[in-house]
C-alpha cells in the first residue's frame, strides 16, 4: 500500500521518509494513518472471506435440506398411494385367500399329527 503526500498528494511507499516527488517530509501522523486504512482494509477482507465460507456452507446446507424435502415428498406421495390402493382393495379379494391359507394349514397340522402318531 502507498501513502500520498500531504503537500503534493502524490503516492509513496509506506517505507520512505520523503516525498519522492516533492522531497516534503512524510510525517509519521500520515504513515499511522496509512497503516491504520491498511489494517481496517485486511480486516475488511478476512471477514468478507468468512461471510464467503458462511455463504458456501448455507448453500451446501440449503441444498442438502432441498434433497431432503424431495425425498420427503416423494414418500409422501409413495404413501397416499399405497393408501389408495390399499383402500380400493375390497374385503372379499381379501377373504378368499385367507380361507385358502386356513384350509391349507389345517391340512398341514392334519398330514404331521398323522405322521406324529404313526412313528
Amino acid at each position: 500500500m502507498s501513502m500520498a503526500c500531504p503537500q503534493c498528494k502524490k503516492e509513496n511507499p509506506n517505507n520512505i521518509n520523503y516525498c519522492w516527488h516533492c522531497g516534503r517530509a512524510l510525517s509519521l501522523y500520515a504513515r499511522n494513518k496509512n497503516l491504520e486504512k491498511s489494517k481496517k482494509l485486511e480486516e475488511a477482507n478476512e471477514k468478507n472471506l468468512t461471510l464467503q465460507k458462511k455463504l458456501l456452507e448455507f448453500q451446501k446446507n440449503k441444498n442438502g435440506i432441498t434433497e431432503l424435502q424431495e425425498t420427503i415428498k416423494s414418500l409422501s406421495n409413495e404413501l397416499k398411494t399405497n393408501k389408495e390402493h390399499r383402500d380400493n382393495i375390497n374385503n372379499e379379494e381379501l377373504t378368499m385367500p385367507l380361507i385358502i391359507l386356513s384350509v391349507i394349514l389345517v391340512v398341514i397340522i392334519i398330514f404331521v399329527i398323522i405322521n406324529f402318531s404313526m412313528s
